[in-house]
């Protein structure tokens, strides 16, 4: 025996064999020679008889092959292949992950099963792969409503490949959930929208025109821009100790000039009044802080967001657009809450200029 190989593997197992008298056999790494080796040990009364194959360059690819496998499923990506047929044949643990479907529940079915918008999206691809194969271009993106385990979709982002196995070709991609990106164009369009909104209103503000046109321009304007159902302006009325709904969008129009709203501090009105802040009601049915307005109850409104005209020591009334049950909590809460707050700002500038704005606190509040 070679002395390089005293204390290593190599000693080991051919020990092994000479104590058992029963052939072994391994793959091991050699220093001195940089290989990769194949063993083969068959003992006998007489001695060890060892063979030896170089298996440098099989292991390597193994090696190789490991590290990749261990990239793909760690990266937070999704990572498929697809066959010749357009179904899977891998995909990564982030790609389970990301859609909710177990390994096997992936495999072998076709990709077009897991994608809602197929039809424009199979066109796309065709189209893409076509111009990667005649060597237009060396890969492609897409995005794609992808669909989950659960019933729902999630927009994604789709970069793929296409390789000639020989066989037919080979789709590799990569998928990226995009909900969050989405989200935020969705809201950085909302706030642009909703500042060119209120830019124009403010303008009409300056204007020689009549209050209740103003008012109800101001709840058409905000329903319209948070896409609501519903939106309203309530005055304060001190001496009755109530805000009367003096603007209203969506509602019926009798209820406009004479439905009344208290503003006792068990009441959303109240405690909007007393919290000097717009208030984001999620579930008026699951609401602790205030009572279900009845105004709102007869219409099956079950969330909203409310703010107060004018300053919080001087209100003049307050602005609340709300949505309908069914028809899920406002998804631009934050947004909202902006633009009702500088919406109502503007609304406060034309109170005051009408000389409508001397209405006091009324007596429930500290």
């Amino acid at each position: 025996m070679f002395t390089e190989a005293e204390g290593t593997r190599f000693q080991r197992e051919y020990e092994r064999a000479m104590e058992s008298q029963e052939a072994v056999s391994f793959v091991e790494y050699y220093p001195p020679l940089s290989t990769w080796f194949e063993v083969r040990a068959y003992p006998s009364e007489t001695g060890l008889s060892v063979y030896f194959r170089d298996v440098t360059e099989r292991k390597e690819r193994e090696q190789e092959l490991e590290r990749y496998e261990t990239i793909v499923e760690t990266v937070e990506d999704g990572i498929y292949i697809l066959d010749d047929d357009m179904k899977f044949s891998m995909v990564n643990s982030a790609l389970c992950e990301m859609t909710g479907f177990d390994r096997e529940e992936l495999l072998g079915e076709s990709a077009w099963e897991f994608v809602e918008n197929d039809d424009e999206v199979r066109d796309v691809i065709a189209e893409n792969t076509d111009e990667m194969v005649a060597g237009d271009r060396t890969s492609a993106t897409v995005e794609i409503d992808a669909a989950t385990a659960e019933g729902g979709t999630f927009p994604a982002q789709v970069l793929f490949v296409v390789r000639d196995t020989g066989d037919g070709l080979e789709h590799v991609g990569i998928v990226r959930d995009v909900t969050e990106q989405k989200h935020r164009e969705e809201e950085l369009h909302n706030r642009v929208t909703q500042q060119q909104v209120l830019s124009e209103f403010s303008q009409h503000a300056l204007e020689d025109r009549p209050l209740d046109d103003l008012m109800d321009e101001a709840v058409e304007l905000v329903a319209e821009t948070l896409g609501q159902e519903y939106s309203k302006v309530l005055k304060l009325r001190p001496d009755e100790e109530d805000l009367l709904l003096r603007a209203g969008y969506g509602w019926d129009r009798d209820a406009v000039g004479s439905a009344t709203v208290d503003t006792e501090t068990g009441s959303q009105a109240g405690y909007t009044l007393m919290s000097k802040e717009p208030i984001v009601v999620r579930d008026y049915r699951n609401e602790d802080r205030f009572s279900y307005p009845d105004l709102l109850a007869s219409q099956n409104l079950v969330s909203g967001v409310s703010t107060i005209i004018g300053s919080p020591g001087d209100p003049w009334g307050f602005s609340k657009p709300t949505r309908p049950s069914g028809g899920g909590t406002p998804t631009t809460t934050c947004s909202s809450s902006r633009a009702s707050l500088t919406s109502s700002r503007r609304l406060s500038g034309v109170g005051n200029a009408s000389g409508n704005s001397n209405a006091t606190r009324p007596s429930s509040r500290p």
